[in-house]
């Protein structure tokens, strides 16, 4: 008894009819036709290309211009002026109480001025020259001791600081 062996083969229509007309069927039956289904998946179409658009202006070839952050507006504060000094001079340290540049300056600070001690310093060497404040010792790396004289008005102290300026 011979062995059958049921073979598929996969060809084109011309294929499978020049394979019949060899002789196949002599020594084989055909027992089933149907058409071949494509293992491969079917290549998808190409994607067209986006059109570009139509420009008419000349391209540079220079950097985009850079955008800059909008400046904040920073809150500005009076500047310190010699009267507001003097006068937290005489709240705080009037009758008879010795004080430095640095405690007139945290003096300023805890009433809400801005004072720095530089400008409170160059303050004091204005009251110093027209008498409104007097040093009682010290000198520039201990710091000077200051005492308040004699209350004055305020026209009265820009009256010599004008005085003094001017000399």
């Amino acid at each position: 008894m011979t062995k059958n062996y049921i073979i598929t083969l996969e060809c084109s229509k011309d294929a499978l009819a020049e394979l019949i007309a060899t002789g196949l069927e002599r020594h084989a039956t055909i027992t089933k036709v149907e058409a071949a289904k494509s293992s491969r998946p079917k290549p998808e179409p190409e994607p067209t290309p986006a059109p570009k658009p139509h420009v008419t202006h000349r391209l540079h070839l220079t950097a985009p211009p850079q955008v800059m952050p909008k400046p904040t507006k920073i809150k500005r504060t009076r500047k310190l002026i010699a009267w507001v000094v003097y006068q937290a001079a005489i709240d705080a340290f009037h009758p008879q109480k010795d004080f430095t540049t640095h405690d007139l300056a945290r003096e300023l600070r805890r009433s809400g001025h801005e004072a720095s001690l530089s400008a409170v310093s160059a303050h004091l060497t204005r009251l110093r020259a027209i008498s409104a404040i007097r040093s009682d010792h010290g000198d520039r790396v201990t710091g000077y001791i200051n005492t308040v004289n004699k209350v004055m008005t305020r026209t009265e102290m820009e009256r010599r600081i004008k005085q003094w300026s001017a000399s």
